[in-house]
Order: structure tokens, then C-alpha cells, then sequence
């Protein structure tokens, strides 16, 4: 089950958070790790090499634990999606996370190309809401 879905800027700021309203972990708990997640992605962007390898934008599992997997997915201008789902409670697989990522990718995009949204600022998009929504209440 999908518990959070989060975008970061290239500089790590957050901006778009989303979490599962009834859900068995507390908010604090997940939000924890998914800050450890975006830790791990920082050091997989600055590890040697890496860069001339990296043809595919999804970067896969990033960290597990006994109640929580994070998933992530880098653009090419350093903005990261990174979605938190309960190890418990069943999993998604590779393909439809991947989907989900590149749903979220084009409407990000579209969000973005808004005239009236500056850069760094929180993202308020009905589009992104409603990919998150569907995999937020689908899972």
C-alpha cells in the first residue's frame, strides 16, 4: 500500500507532500524515512561514475525496512519523486511504479510550465493530485 508520495527540488527542498490519510504508521515515522531515502538518492547522485551510467530516470528501491520501502525517480534537472510504501501490507510492482513515476513526472512538468509558478515555491497542481490521489487510494 502506498503511504507517501514527496517531490524535492535539486536542492533538496521540499515541494509536494502527500500523505495517506488512514494509514497504521504514524506521520512522523514515515516522513523520518523518507528523509533517509532522500539522503541514500543524494548519495547515489554524488557517488563517482554514476552520471555517465545513469540512462534510465527511475533509480529503483532505496531503502527497506522491516515496515517501510522507498522507491525513487531523478530527472534530468535534479528534481527527485520519492514514494514510501508499507512493506506489510502487500507491494506494488516494478512496472506500475514506474507508471506512477512517469505520470507524476509529465504532470510535475505541466505544473511547472504555469506561468504564475515560481520556481522553489510549493507546487499546488489538481493534475498532480489527482495521480497521487488515485495511487494513494487504488493501494
Amino acid at each position: 500500500m502506498a503511504l507517501c508520495v514527496a517531490i524535492y527540488d535539486k536542492h533538496d527542498a521540499l515541494l509536494y507532500l502527500r500523505l495517506k490519510d488512514r494509514m497504521s504508521a504514524s506521520p512522523l515515522e514515515v516522513q523520518r524515512f523518507l528523509h533517509s531515502s532522500c539522503d541514500i538518492v543524494a548519495d547515489k547522485m554524488n557517488s563517482p561514475g554514476n552520471k555517465a551510467n545513469q540512462q534510465e530516470n527511475f533509480l529503483g528501491a532505496l531503502l527497506l525496512s522491516d515496515r517501510f520501502r522507498s522507491f525513487a525517480y531523478l530527472t534530468n534537472t535534479g528534481t527527485k519523486f520519492l514514494l514510501v510504501i508499507d512493506a506489510e501490507e502487500g507491494t506494488l510492482k516494478d512496472h506500475e511504479i514506474r507508471l506512477f513515476f512517469k505520470n507524476i513526472h509529465t504532470k510535475y512538468c505541466s505544473a511547472i510550465s504555469n506561468p504564475f509558478y515560481s520556481f522553489g515555491s510549493s507546487l499546488h497542481s489538481s493534475k498532480i493530485d489527482a495521480v497521487v490521489n488515485e495511487l494513494l487510494s487504488s493501494f
